[in-house]
């Protein structure tokens, strides 16, 4: 999973591996139908931004969002 966190203070990037139930709720639930979040990009200040982007195939997460083609979907 890659949590993406933005605001005034500054962008805070974390990756880490959860399980199933983690990327079902934090991804699917809670970021995957957000236009921020859909519409990131990583070269542009946002405000306000918590996302969590959680991928399923190897090396997924090397870059700041990981590609659309590798996001989970349940």
């Amino acid at each position: 999973m890659t949590d993406i966190q933005e605001s005034q203070a500054g962008r805070f990037i974390v990756k880490r591996c959860v399980n199933e139930a983690t990327c079902y709720n934090d991804w699917f639930i809670l970021s995957s139908d957000q236009n921020d979040c859909l519409n990131f990009d990583p070269r542009l200040p946002a405000d306000n931004l918590d996302c969590h982007f959680c991928c399923v195939s190897d090396n997924c997460n090397t870059g700041t969002k990981p590609a659309d083609s590798s996001l989970y979907n349940p």
